[in-house]
């Protein structure tokens, strides 16, 4: 009987741990599409942060984009109230679950929002076409 004792305490304290990390790992993903056809700034709508997690991640879809080293992406995660969270990314390479480090702390509920644009450095006339996910 006492092993039992201690094999169901296991298993709870699994389910618990389990339970938490996914809390703070799984944030929501919101989606995101652009066609650039300049170079100014443009945002998605913000969204609530889902956890506590001091990073947010990025994914770049491949499929029917034509973001390259000469039409190269730009981005960088804004909070709506005291903002300087982050510093500007390029990404000219497609990614999936990129994680970035905040710059400064940022807490669960924050309202967050990803400002993107096509970056100045492109050398093509091209139209960016670009879509994705992001959880900040």
């Amino acid at each position: 009987m006492g092993n039992l004792k201690k094999i169901k305490g296991l298993i709870l304290a699994v389910c618990v741990s389990a339970m938490m990390i996914s809390g703070t790992v799984f944030a929501d993903n919101h989606s995101f599409a652009f066609k650039f056809s300049d170079l100014n700034n443009y945002s998605t709508q913000s969204y609530a942060k889902t956890d506590n997690s001091q990073k947010w991640y990025i994914s770049l879809d491949a499929a029917g984009n034509n973001m390259s080293s000469s039409n190269i992406f730009g981005c960088k995660m804004h909070r709506t109230v005291n903002d300087g969270v982050d510093v500007y990314h390029t990404f000219s390479k497609y990614v999936s679950g990129y994680g970035i480090s905040y710059t400064k702390s940022v807490a669960k509920g924050d309202k967050m929002y990803l400002g993107v644009k096509k970056d100045s450095a492109s050398t093509s006339t091209a139209a960016l076409n670009i879509s994705g996910r992001f959880a900040p």
